[in-house]
This record gives structure tokens, C-alpha cells and sequence, in this order.
């Protein structure tokens, strides 16, 4: 088996054990992996796939003391310095793939620097409008929201493991909750919509609960910044998944409880719910 083979089968092996490190500590193999990646991945040769490992050894150095942040933050400069350069090596088959890492290493950044007290817009911003690019071709999760196959596929094919990316803005959205960033955190759930409308493979679950969970939040934020017009908007979508889909009880007391504060908010006191 070449090199480049192993190579393959070895970050394989890392995303299994990123899939479980709830569940097991594999930090140490975790570790050993990505510097076997990096000695094989060649700047000039695999410029792209060592951006990718760059960015993952990145997470891994940011969970340690603090003094290692200065590290974290510079392999992923030079991450985001491999996939803006021009020469590709024998990674043009990857190309697709380079917007899509660039705004995860632009995000880690954001994060990175708005922990160490920095300003961190310009990384926030670079990395959202990458992605609302990417997914420029896919409507919010919505019911009428109509999207081509052709347009599921051409998008998916753009995102390297649709779950993994939803998970990160997950982790994203609360981390703009917890930081008070408002709009960053709307952009944020409104990409979840976008990929909950068919880009994910647990479509139907998750067009129902999850839509449902998002638009709620959109609308409790709208709410706090005064945009009660918007607001209600978001709770209106919310309430036309519900109608349409079966939802558990969870998301109908969520909705329940999140549009009588929006009545309260604006002074309606005499609106029904149902």
C-alpha cells in the first residue's frame, strides 16, 4: 500500500475516533495520527489535505493549557495560508472542498481570538459568507421551501461530511449565544435550516423538530433585539412545521411557551395560541 493510501485510510480511522470521543479518550491516538498525516501531507504536494489536518491537530491543541493557544492559532494561519494559495499540488481533485475548509479554519479562528479577548468579526464574517455561498442554491427548511435534487447534490458534494458540518454550527450557534452576538447567531441557525432542507440525510426528522427548535430560536432572538415583525415571522414558520408534521410534545410545548412571550412582548394579551 502507498503512502498516500495510508494516508487515506489513516484520517478514515481519525474521523471514527472524533465520531466517539464522548464516549472513549483517543486524544492520544487522535494525536499520533495527525502527525503521521502531516510528515506524509507535503505542503507543495497535498496542500489542501494538510489544511484539513492542520485544521483538526488546531482542535486538538486549543483543549490544551493556555500557553499552547499561540500554537493552536498558528497552525491554523497556516491553514488558511495553504488553502489561498494558487498551487493546488495533487490536490485539484479537492478544489470544491477548499471554500468549505476555509470557513471552518476562519470560524476556529474566531473563536479562538474572541477567547483570548480579540476582536474576531472579520473571521466570523469570512467564514458565514462562505458557507451562504455554498448553500446559495438552498432555501430555508420550510414547508413550499422546493429544492432541486440536482441542487441537493451539487451542495452536498461541496461539504465534506454534511453531519460533522452540522454539528459544528451547532457549536457555533450556542457559542454566539454565550458571547452575545445576535446576528452571528441568526446567520448561524438559518444555515441549519438550509441544510435541514434535504441536505442532511435524517431529512425527516429533521425538517419537523429540529426546523421547528431553529426557528424558535430565530424568533426568541429577533424578539430580544426589537424585531418583533421578524419575530413573528419566525414563530409563524415554526407553527406551519408544526401543523404539517408530526412533532413530539417537546417541540409544541417549545413553540407554546416561545409565542406566548412573543404575545407578552408586543402587547397581546387576547391573541389565542390554537
Amino acid at each position: 500500500m502507498d503512502d498516500i493510501k495510508l494516508a487515506g485510510l489513516m484520517e478514515y480511522e481519525l474521523r471514527v475516533l472524533k465520531a466517539f470521543e464522548d464516549k472513549l479518550n483517543g486524544s492520544k491516538v487522535e494525536t499520533l495520527l495527525i502527525e503521521k498525516l502531516l510528515a506524509l501531507y507535503y505542503r507543495g504536494e497535498f496542500p489542501i489535505r494538510r489544511a484539513r489536518v492542520l485544521i483538526e491537530k488546531f482542535k486538538v491543541m486549543r483543549y490544551k493549557e493556555i500557553n499552547m493557544q499561540m500554537t493552536a492559532m498558528a497552525l491554523a494561519e497556516e491553514a488558511i495560508e495553504l488553502l489561498k494559495s494558487d498551487d493546488t499540488g495533487q490536490d485539484t481533485s479537492l478544489l470544491h472542498l477548499r471554500p468549505h475548509y476555509l470557513a471552518i479554519a476562519y470560524s476556529w479562528i474566531g473563536i479562538l481570538m474572541l477567547e483570548s479577548g480579540k476582536q474576531a468579526i472579520d473571521s466570523f464574517k469570512r467564514a458565514l459568507i462562505i458557507w451562504r455561498s455554498i448553500l446559495a442554491n438552498i432555501p430555508l427548511c420550510f414547508n413550499g421551501a422546493d429544492v432541486s435534487q440536482y441542487d441537493i447534490e451539487n451542495t452536498k458534494k461541496n461539504i465534506d461530511d454534511v453531519e460533522r458540518f452540522y454539528r459544528h454550527l451547532q457549536m457555533l450557534a450556542d457559542f454566539f449565544g454565550m458571547s452575545n452576538q445576535p446576528i452571528n447567531h441568526i446567520l448561524t441557525l438559518k444555515l441549519m435550516l438550509g441544510l435541514n432542507n434535504g441536505i442532511k440525510d435524517d431529512v425527516n426528522a429533521s425538517y419537523s423538530v429540529e426546523s421547528v427548535t431553529l426557528y424558535i430560536q430565530i424568533g426568541k432572538i429577533y424578539l430580544n433585539l426589537g424585531y418583533t415583525g421578524k419575530a413573528g415571522l419566525a414563530f409563524s414558520q415554526a407553527k406551519v412545521i408544526l401543523d404539517s408534521h408530526r412533532c413530539d410534545d417537546d417541540a409544541q410545548l417549545s413553540w407554546m411557551l416561545g409565542y406566548s412571550h412573543y404575545l407578552c412582548a408586543i402587547g397581546n394579551m387576547d391573541k389565542r395560541l390554537f
